[in-house]
């Protein structure tokens, strides 16, 4: 089989299999929208936001939804911060931060799939938490910007 066959056989596997993975997406999707529908309407509109993960993983969610903090969880996240760096303690900043990502993630609700979402993006305990901190503050407004 010459190159030019050889590269025509590879390049119609992968456009097979880019379009089955498509297919997975986009019923996953499907599924996303309606949890992340049942969520905002538990919560309000303002109160979750969703968070598209970089890359579609089978089995997996396509985002991930998040609750805004309360109150007392913002304060106790914050006095853990305060307290570790007061200590100049790295590991308890990063347990801090887990703890407010842990009780703000929403969606998927079950442990093994926040275990296997964790195991397929390490990251995702930091992200939920710069996410969640992000919600619970304000945004000023830029004088001449419309």
């Amino acid at each position: 089989m010459d190159a030019a066959a050889r590269i025509k056989a590879v390049e119609e596997r992968r456009a097979q299999r880019r379009e089955a993975v498509d297919t997975e997406k986009q019923e996953q999707l499907a599924t996303d929208l309606e949890a992340l529908d049942a969520l905002e309407s538990e919560h309000g509109d303002g109160g979750v936001a969703q968070l598209e993960l970089a890359r579609y993983v089978k089995g997996l969610p396509t985002f991930i939804v998040i609750r805004t903090p309360k109150g007392i969880e913002y304060k106790r996240f914050t006095d853990q911060v305060v307290k570790a760096s007061d200590k100049g303690g790295t590991k308890e900043k990063r347990d801090a931060q887990d703890m407010l990502a842990r009780t703000c993630w929403l969606y998927p609700a079950d442990d093994a799939a926040q275990k296997a979402m964790l195991d397929e993006y390490p990251a995702l305990l930091l992200s939920i938490a710069l996410r969640a901190t992000q919600l619970v503050e304000a945004k000023a407004n830029e004088e001449g910007k419309g």
